[in-house]
């Protein structure tokens, strides 16, 4: 009888704890494995730098490419799962060659600068200077300092000098000036005095008025009197007259 009693308590005992492993077992888990199947592989921009003697090597790692896949769940609920591949980078990289998606990869370069980039290589045949970024539209002075040594050019012309307005010759500089004559200030003509540093044909026409006015010049010190003649601009010309005096 004991027997029989024992064994049946077993059974009793083994029936709850088969019921309660079975509600255990029986959940719905679906949202475990979507929680985990809406996890999307993001790969982060990140940027390790290598020192050396000659230049600077840096491994950047950029979002290139997104692709699309469907997961099918426990409770046959689809949904879509983004995953983003990424192609590295490896710095410095030939300007030359470079691809829109290695220019962009360029600290402050984004995808119209970098376009620009290719549109003025393309323009010029290719870069011969690091210099000619300046040239190329969204590239400034701290830009391009930026992104200096992460860019490389074979062969680089380090004389580069940047294109600049053409300016007129100062004759002057060249050493082909024209001799400046000694003028007698009672004889020469507005055009002779035009040929002096600082006066032009109007002040020399002053100057041959004013000498009528008086009847001849007595000094040279007398064109201090002359309108628009200043103190300084006959101290610059005064070693180029001489004056006779003329019979009145």
């Amino acid at each position: 009888m004991i027997s029989k009693l024992r064994i049946i308590a077993s059974l009793i005992v083994l029936i709850i704890f088969s019921s309660v492993i079975i509600r255990i077992f029986s959940a719905d888990d679906s949202d475990y494995i979507r929680k985990a199947a809406d996890t999307a592989a993001v790969i982060s921009f990140g940027t390790t730098s290598i020192s050396s003697e000659n230049h600077a090597v840096t491994e950047t790692m950029a979002v290139t490419e997104i692709s699309k896949e469907t997961a099918v769940f426990a409770d046959d609920k689809t949904d879509e799962i983004i995953i983003e591949t990424a192609e590295i980078v490896y710095f410095p990289i030939n300007l030359n060659t470079a691809t829109l998606e290695e220019l962009t990869a360029l600290p402050g370069i984004g995808e119209k600068t970098a376009l620009n980039i290719i549109a003025y290589r393309e323009a010029v045949g290719g870069f011969c200077s690091r210099q000619q970024l300046l040239e190329v539209s969204g590239i400034g002075s701290v830009k391009y300092n930026e992104i200096y040594d992460l860019v490389y050019i074979d062969d680089e012309n380090y004389d580069y000098e940047e294109p600049f307005d053409e300016q007129p010759i100062d004759e002057y500089e060249t050493g082909a000036e024209e001799e400046i004559p000694v003028l007698d200030v009672n004889t020469a003509s507005a055009e002779d005095f035009a040929k002096l540093p600082g006066v032009d044909e109007e002040l020399g026409n002053k100057i041959v008025s004013f000498r009528q006015e008086i009847g001849g010049y007595e000094n040279v010190l007398e064109l201090l009197y002359v309108e628009g003649m200043t103190d300084q601009l006959y101290i610059s010309i005064q070693d180029f007259l001489v004056c006779s005096v003329q019979n009145h």
